[in-house]
């Protein structure tokens, strides 16, 4: 597996199913700005909220061949294994699909994630054994929890200013690896952190 993270901003993904595991997916779909449309002849109450906030489409049917090829990216989550095949076969080979009972039918496969701001981190077993990467997931979070959004944004912030302001490769590194000692991770420390780069590159 090739393993890549989509912008998947206004493009459409399509998801047939209207069930919890349909929500889930939908949940993480919306969370990062895709249009939704969901085919399903029933559906959860929450994606009926989404609907009636104009959040998703819903389509009260069942889903055909047609419904599939126009969309970027969609999701099979029905409990009809025919149904599944049938549509999947319907997909061209370009397009991204995603079978959730049967991760090694698609052409790709949700990791176990969870985000701390610009932080993502994904677990993945290729659809081997999700619980194995839920449990991982979960160890990992623990490991990594609120304080890095915090960290990672002054991470960014002080590389943006170093590319700008340092011009020699060696130095760029030598700074960039400094900001990630383990001690930066606290806010005093990138306050003496900024004010080191301030010195060093402040202008006359």
């Amino acid at each position: 597996m090739y393993t890549v993270t989509l912008n998947i901003r206004n493009k459409k993904a399509l998801v047939v199913g209207g069930g919890t595991v349909a929500t889930r997916k939908i949940r993480h779909l919306l969370k990062e700005g895709a249009n939704v449309t969901v085919i399903s002849p029933e559906a959860t109450d929450e994606i009926k909220k989404w609907e009636e906030k104009g959040e998703v489409h819903w389509e009260k049917r069942e889903a055909n061949e047609l419904d599939v090829p126009s969309a970027f990216l969609v999701i099979l989550a029905t409990n009809n294994t025919e149904d599944n095949e049938k549509l999947l076969k319907a997909a061209s080979p370009n397009q991204l699909v995603n079978v959730a009972h049967k991760g090694d039918k698609g052409s790709y496969t949700v990791p176990a994630q969870f985000t701390r701001g610009d932080l993502t981190i994904s677990v993945s077993t290729g659809g081997g054994s999700p619980l194995l990467a839920k449990k991982i997931r979960d160890e990992l979070s623990a490991r990594y929890d609120e304080s890095y959004e915090q960290y990672v944004n002054f991470l960014n912030e002080v590389r943006s200013f170093i590319h700008e302001n340092e011009k020699q490769a060696e130095e760029k590194r030598k700074l960039l690896h400094s900001s990630l000692q383990e001690e930066m991770k606290d806010a005093h420390h990138q306050q003496l952190f900024w004010q080191a780069l301030y010195d060093k590159y402040k202008k006359d």
